[in-house]
């Protein structure tokens, strides 16, 4: 391993492990570097147009402090927000550094995530915290099915995120598939997990490993907008139909007898187990520009309201359990906090308007990635296209907790944009190892068995 492979390696082995609550040791070596790089890597970012990403940030540190100060936040949460908002600004700044520095070697960043989860769960349980991610996985589930199902999926997808054009074909397929199965089968929470790995699976089948079948995704994007939209209409009649008959268990048709309580409209399948990532919009409505505050405080009953007029059975149970919760270790003050289980509602409700326009600015990275840049580095095609509609459905239905990850996601989408504009080229070996895998598809689709040039 060259010196830039080591890196992202670490890269990846620090993000999992954490120092101090939620913060991991990658973060806090991100804070302690930023502040050096950024003068050094602002111009580069000019060129990559992620100087505009940057500044969206730091008026995101600027929203929150002036939330703040306006509902007189307590000390506490106004610093765990300003960290979290300077955090994002300060890894735009080194994901930048390292994806411009090294772009190949960002496949050694899975490999350090695979062991660090290892570690993590293995040797330093009682020593670490488990990151927000995983803590929610195991509250969402009684037998940690979808905290087995977040986790190991990360030692196997290492391998088709890392190594995607030299990665079997078959392979790529089958991992997605498996995994969604598994999500549906052994995991009472993990249709939403199924969605995504079927996401994955759809576009890893549809982009292939050419350029022009990766192409394709772009010119008929709406279309497959529209596709995916009647797959969801899909995937919900046959949710529902197994899991009323009973067919994935009893565990998971009692949950969806709990979450929809005799309705079966898309609202309340939609809304059943899942209230938290609304209730913040209420709250977001009624605090639009200034918002109420990191870690606000429900002091006007919004929680309460919407769950006596939507909540399912589930919704009162989880409310019930986590009380209990909080009462027995002591933690009375998270009960009483606005519900903000979504990327969306929390940054809106916490950081007001300036929170907002942050997380449009990223969804529309995202989709224009879809749109225009998906085959620019057909390496990143399985980390960047194939997992965006698990990044999707994160930002609109599960807290935001991958700080750094989030950050590299949005640089590495507007550095596929840069390469296709041709502001930047790829390295050499990426265009060598490109080619070569072209000319193999082209031979195995032309059935040539022997060797043959470009």
């Amino acid at each position: 391993m060259h010196k830039g492979a080591v890196v992202w390696f670490i890269v990846g082995l620090t993000s999992c492990l954490q120092i101090l609550a939620s913060l991991s040791i990658l973060e806090l070596l991100i804070l302690l570097t930023a502040p050096i790089c950024v003068f050094s890597e602002y111009d580069f970012m000019r060129r990559t147009g992620a100087h505009r990403a940057f500044w969206l940030s730091i008026i995101l540190v600027v929203g929150c402090g002036v939330a703040c100060v306006v509902n007189r936040s307590p000390v506490e949460f106004s610093l765990r927000g300003l960290a979290v908002c300077s955090l994002i600004s300060c890894s735009l700044v080194v994901a930048h550094r390292l994806l411009r520095t090294d772009m190949p070697s960002v496949r050694w960043m899975f490999v350090g995530i695979a062991i660090g989860m290892v570690v993590n769960i293995f040797i330093f349980r009682n020593a670490y915290s488990l990151n927000e991610e995983v803590t929610s996985g195991i509250n969402k589930t009684g037998h940690g099915g979808l905290f087995w199902l977040s986790h190991f999926s990360g030692l196997i997808d290492m391998l088709p995120k890392g190594w995607y054009l030299q990665f079997p074909s078959p392979l790529t397929l089958a991992i997605p598939l498996l995994f969604a199965l598994y999500g549906i089968l052994f995991s009472v929470s993990g249709r939403s997990a199924a969605l995504g790995y079927l996401g994955c699976f759809a576009l890893a089948l549809l982009g292939g490993k050419r350029i022009a079948t990766m192409k394709r995704i772009s010119k008929r994007f709406w279309w497959l907008v529209a596709a995916g939209l009647v797959g969801l209409v899909c995937v919900k009649l046959v949710y529902q139909e197994a899991a009323s008959r009973g067919w994935l268990g009893d565990e998971a048709r009692l949950k969806y007898e709990r979450q929809t309580h005799g309705d079966e409209s898309v609202k309340a399948l939609l809304l059943g187990g899942r209230i938290d990532s609304f209730v913040g919009l209420v709250a977001c409505i009624d605090k639009p520009i200034v918002g109420w505050g990191p870690w606000a405080l429900d002091t006007e009953g919004y929680y309460g309201e919407f769950l006596s007029k939507y909540g399912a059975q589930e919704d009162f149970d989880a409310y019930n359990a986590n009380l209990s919760r909080a009462l027995r270790y002591g933690h009375v003050i998270n009960a009483r906090l606005i519900p903000v289980h979504s990327v969306l509602t929390e940054f809106w409700c916490w950081y007001g308007i300036a929170g907002l326009i942050f997380v449009i600015y990223a969804l529309f990275v995202l989709i224009r990635f879809i749109k225009d840049d998906i085959a620019a580095i057909p390496q990143w095609y399985y980390w960047l296209a194939c997992g965006m509609v698990a990044r999707m459905w994160d930002i609109f239905f599960s807290p935001f907790a991958d700080r750094f990850g989030f950050s590299l996601v949005i640089v590495a989408c507007l550095m596929a944009r840069s390469v296709r504009q041709k502001k930047i080229r790829l390295p050499h070996n990426m265009l060598k190892e490109v080619r070569e895998v072209e000319n193999k598809e082209r031979c195995l689709a032309n059935h040539i068995d022997s060797d043959c040039k470009l």
